[in-house]
Parts: C-alpha cells; sequence; structure tokens
C-alpha cells in the first residue's frame, strides 16, 4: 500500500488546511478526547513587526511572507481541530533566531491561544528529559520537552522553503532541530547566541564537512532527532515559496517569495518533503537529511511508491534556487 500526500490547490488557508487533512483522513487517525501538540515554524520575528528591534530578536525573517508560519494558517489548523471536538492543544515552539515569546507577540499568538483555548508554551525552557538516540548517526541522546512524551498526536506545520545548509526547511528539518530545547543546547542549538546546559548540537561549525553544499552534521542531527521521536502529521504551508533570488554564494544571500498556493499534509514526513522538495524543483533523493530519515525507516523517499492526492507535481512544479554549491539537487 502507499503513502498518501495531500497536495491541494487554493487561495484560501482556511479551506485549503480543511481540504489537505480531510483527504487523507486526519479524523480517523485521532483517538478519543486527544492530547494534541503542535509545532510551528517560527523560528524568526517577523520583517515588518514593532517587535523585530527588541532585544530578544536575533534575526529577522528574510522576506515579508513564507519565512516563517503565518497567523491565518496557524489558525486554520486550530479551527480544523476545533471542528473535530479537540479540546487539549498545546502550541509550541523552541526558537533559535530569537527569543520564542517575541516571535507570539510579533503574530499575536497569545490572544489566539485564548480564542481557541489552546495551551502556548516555550520550549526553550519546557521541562525536558535526556533519551538516547537509537540507530544514532551522531547524536547519543537528546533532551525532548516532557510535554512532546505525554501527547497523542503531533503535529509538525512549516514553511515551503528553500534555503541554507540543508537545501530545504521543510517537515523533517522543523521537527528535526526545532524541538530541541535551547535550555540545553543554547538559542540557535549550537550555542551562538548563548550557551545552554548541556553540549551545543555539534551543527554549523567551521570547516564542517559538507556534500553537494550541505552541511552533513546538522542532516545527522535531523535524523536522529526525528527517529527518536518523529511527528504523526506533518503539514507543509505552500502558499509561497521562498528561495533565493537567484544561485547564491552567502546563506543570508537575497530571498524571493513566489505565490503558489499550495497546502500539503501527510502521515509521512519523508514522503512529505520529499514531494514538496519535487514541486520546488530539486531532487529529495539528494538532500541528505532527508536520504538519511529514509534510511532509518522513517518514511517513503521514492516518488513511485507516494500517492498523491489532489494536485500533480508536474502541473505545479516550479524553478526554485538554492545555493550555488547545491546547484547539482536542481532537477
Amino acid at each position: 500500500m502507499k503513502t498518501s500526500v495531500a497536495v491541494v490547490k487554493g487561495k484560501d488557508p482556511y479551506k485549503l488546511m480543511d481540504d489537505a487533512l480531510r483527504s487523507i483522513g486526519v479524523e480517523k487517525r485521532l483517538k478519543p478526547d486527544p492530547r494534541v501538540f503542535v509545532k510551528p515554524n517560527l523560528v524568526r520575528v517577523p520583517l515588518d513587526s514593532p517587535y523585530a528591534k527588541v532585544k530578544g530578536a536575533y534575526v529577522k525573517t528574510m522576506t515579508s511572507e513564507g519565512d516563517i508560519i503565518r497567523r491565518d494558517v496557524l489558525e486554520a489548523l486550530l479551527k480544523f481541530l476545533k471542528s473535530l471536538g479537540v479540546k487539549n492543544v498545546t502550541v509550541g515552539e523552541a526558537s533559535g533566531g530569537c527569543e520564542t515569546p517575541v516571535a507570539y507577540k510579533a503574530l499575536a499568538l497569545y490572544e489566539l491561544a485564548e480564542e481557541y483555548e489552546a495551551n502556548l508554551i516555550d520550549l526553550n525552557y519546557a521541562d525536558s528529559v535526556k533519551v538516547p538516540v537509537p540507530s544514532k548517526l551522531i547524536l547519543d541522546y537528546i533532551w525532548i520537552p516532557k510535554v512532546l512524551q505525554e501527547s497523542d498526536f503531533l503535529i509538525d506545520l512549516t514553511t515551503l522553503k528553500v534555503h541554507g545548509r540543508t537545501a530545504v526547511t521543510l517537515c523533517l528539518k522543523n521537527w528535526g532541530v526545532g524541538i530541541l530545547p535551547g535550555k540545553y543546547y543554547g538559542f540557535d542549538k549550537s550555542g551562538y547566541f548563548s550557551k545552554g546546559l548541556d553540549k551545543p548540537l555539534p551543527i554549523h561549525k567551521k570547516d564542517e564537512e559538507t556534500v553537494q553544499g550541505q552541511e552533513v552534521a546538522v542532516s545527522k542531527v535531523i535524523a536522529d532527532v526525528c527517529a527518536t521521536l518523529p511527528p504523526h502529521l506533518g503539514i507543509v504551508d505552500g502558499l509561497t515559496a521562498v528561495h533565493y533570488n537567484k544561485l547564491a554564494n552567502r546563506i543570508f544571500a537575497k530571498m524571493k517569495v513566489e505565490r503558489i498556493n499550495l497546502m500539503l499534509a501527510s502521515f509521512d514526513p519523508v514522503a512529505l518533503d520529499a514531494v514538496a522538495s519535487r514541486i520546488v524543483g530539486l531532487n529529495p533523493e539528494k538532500i541528505l537529511h532527508i536520504k538519511f530519515a529514509a534510511e532509518k525507516g522513517l518514511g517513503v523517499l521514492n516518488l513511485s511508491n507516494i500517492e498523491i492526492k489532489g494536485m500533480a507535481i508536474e502541473d505545479i512544479q516550479i524553478r526554485c534556487n538554492p545555493l550555488l554549491m547545491q546547484k547539482e539537487l536542481m532537477l
């Protein structure tokens, strides 16, 4: 039986969310009275927010939209869960480019959480437990917030972005770096802005080993974390695709926003990231962290074993620019 990935197109994020999640039968996967955890991608502070100038905003978003999760997309998910009668929802992020509450304030998420009676927490300071990594690639153990372990259904909500040392930022990366508490790893997880109680992740170091422009260490970290506690559902906000204006030499080179009006969802994070990568014109079989995750048994990488529910990839595929040294990843 093939794994399924929903790919739906439209302009209304609320309808897109509902269509995508119902097409793969999310309502059938939820147990009665589930404790649901949602991890949005809120790594930075919006460019146009007054909070972009406060002390806790280390890094501003690179584009006007699409670099982090949109408020209305998160609301669309909360609205969907409420329609199913889900009452226990926690939203949490361990932001690496700002203090997490700054991102929450910038998007008025405290008000949104109150409206939908959801809990809003900062994973950077969450009570956590030390968990060994199975069949490790690079990490012996990771610190996992208890709230994730105690939840019945874990949702990974991210953006469609071609950027940085991993070529793409999709579900696997959003989860594999973003659930780790800064309390232990430092607040960009490599200890750059501040140190944590434990060793920082062994990533983003000078003279780091790379393959086709991708940092090997961070790719292994992502696979290790996702294998230790994988999400149950991945959602990609594809209302826009963010990528480099041209093949770039610098990680923080000029980015562009391309509106494509998509929403993707799957219970298989590898298949979801593989389909999303192909939509933006990159070969997922050459993207290290997706490949490592597939090898660790986290999902399906081969497109022939993936059922697309909705739009065919060839009808919506676009050309997105990665870093120049990642040119070989382009289809």
